[in-house]
């Protein structure tokens, strides 16, 4: 009967049968029969239900009265347990998350191996997405993406932002030399970007993240532009121009001297990364979202900002 019990407090908490069910993970008709049958056995109506609400009768305002710290309790009961099996690795279920393919690869591909090794028994499907323009409000899962948007049900948190800056390879830079001021850009082949809406940017929007000096620089003019930042990267590389790139997808060219840093003091453009999760996420889905904050930390972000 105390399930039952806890699971009418739910209904009260959320204002929904449906909602409730979906955060317990139980069918819409499981939750009613449940709730049935303890009205039957309490002899006694606890709410009225229509389709638009759900409103409790005296008697069930009794019940909710008598009975409220009982879902405290049993909360900080399972919040124990779901601790204990995080830090024992037994967190036993599936996790879907949706991921831009840049955040992927700049920021969680290189630790995943680890947390996977940490977790033996957490089931992770990885899939990425180019656009969250292919994400709908069916989504069931987490999603990291740079672009802001919000769906029913979910929670949306700014986690970090991460500079683009410009690069060039090291055979453009022994043939026509690396500018030394952002006028001297104007000498220099450039590739430009496209936004997610699939527009050609017309300015670089540069920054000095020393002296805060921000200027503005055409770009209308570039002969290629491109919106994905992978292959920015990857033809921008091989190319006979110099090109923008986040530095975290750049660590390997760096470190092998491929590709140098243009201008390193200045970045050409500030994008957000953003964590869309259920507003009651489960235990397994909490630890995976706990796994990608730690990838998106601050002192993580500023190593990838900075290291040459």
């Amino acid at each position: 009967m105390l399930d039952d019990i806890l699971l009418f407090l739910k209904i009260v908490e959320l204002g929904s049968f449906r909602k409730a069910a979906t955060s317990l993970r139980l069918s819409l008709s499981t939750v009613s029969k449940r709730i049935s049958a303890l009205e039957n056995r309490l002899d006694n109506k606890l709410m009225e239900r229509d389709a638009k609400s759900i409103t409790l009768t005296d008697y069930g305002r009794l019940i909710c009265v008598k009975f409220q710290s009982l879902s405290m309790y049993y909360s900080q009961i399972e919040n124990v347990n779901n601790d204990y099996k995080i830090q024992k690795g037994q967190v036993d279920d599936c996790v879907t998350l949706y991921i831009g393919v840049h955040i992927a690869e700049g920021l969680v591909n290189q630790s995943l191996e680890s947390f996977l090794e940490s977790n033996p028994k957490l089931k992770l499907n990885f899939i990425s997405i180019t656009l969250p323009n292919s994400i709908t409000n069916k989504i069931d899962g987490i999603i990291l993406t740079s672009k802001f948007f919000e769906l029913t049900g979910f929670n949306t948190k700014l986690l970090c932002n991460y500079n683009f800056q410009f690069f060039c390879s090291r055979d453009y830079a022994l043939s026509h030399g690396v500018p030394k001021t952002v006028a001297e850009l104007s000498k220099h082949k450039l590739i430009g970007g496209i936004s997610e809406e699939y527009k050609p940017l017309s300015h670089f929007y540069m920054k000095n993240h020393i002296t805060n000096e921000k200027i503005l620089l055409n770009a209308e003019h570039l002969q290629l532009k491109m919106n994905h930042i992978s292959f920015l990267k990857e033809i921008g590389v091989k190319s006979n121009a110099i090109f923008p790139c986040w530095a975290a997808l750049c660590q390997e060219e760096l470190l092998s001297g491929e590709i140098i840093r243009v201008l390193p003091d200045w970045t050409v453009y500030t994008g957000q990364i953003y964590l869309i999760a259920k507003n009651d996420p489960s235990p397994a889905e909490q630890l995976v979202i706990d796994f990608l904050i730690e990838c998106c930390s601050e002192p993580l972000m500023e190593v990838y900002s900075n290291q040459i």
